[in-house]
């Protein structure tokens, strides 16, 4: 069996980043860094993913906001394409702007925010923006 496990090849794995990152932006930035235990290789792409996902599902109030600064802080020095943040967790006020601030910053090109607690915020000006989404996110 080992063998026949030491023939096989990695074929993901020697795909181009640019690849990689494609297929890693279909899923939430949560789950696209576990994906950093798959091999050295692997270790760092979730950093450079050009779309964001950031979910609050399994999140608890306190961590959710930690979790987006530590993302963010983590990152690569690259642009951002895409950045959506999904949550029925309060945000305080400094931390949505620190991530548009970050979403300006990095040249995002679509921006969406879906939240149970929708406040006005500043909303400095980004040329790279093509598109804006804000809206409450409605509990049935």
């Amino acid at each position: 069996m080992e063998d026949r496990e030491a023939g096989l090849q990695d074929r993901l794995s020697d795909l181009p980043d640019y690849i990689i990152h494609e297929i890693l932006c279909f899923l939430e930035i949560n789950q696209a860094i576990q994906t950093s235990v798959l091999s050295k290789r692997w270790k760092n792409l979730w950093a450079s993913v050009p779309d964001l996902n950031f979910n609050s599902k399994g999140f608890k109030e306190q961590t959710f906001p930690k979790f987006l600064r530590r993302v963010i802080s983590k990152r690569e020095d690259c642009n951002v394409r895409r950045l959506d943040v999904f949550t029925h967790l309060p945000i305080r006020l400094s931390s949505m702007e620190g991530l548009i601030n970050y979403a300006v910053a990095h040249q995002v090109e679509d921006f969406r925010f879906v939240s149970d607690d929708v406040q006005p915020v500043y909303l400095p000006e980004c040329g790279s923006l093509k598109a804006l989404f804000i809206s409450r996110y409605v509990r049935i």
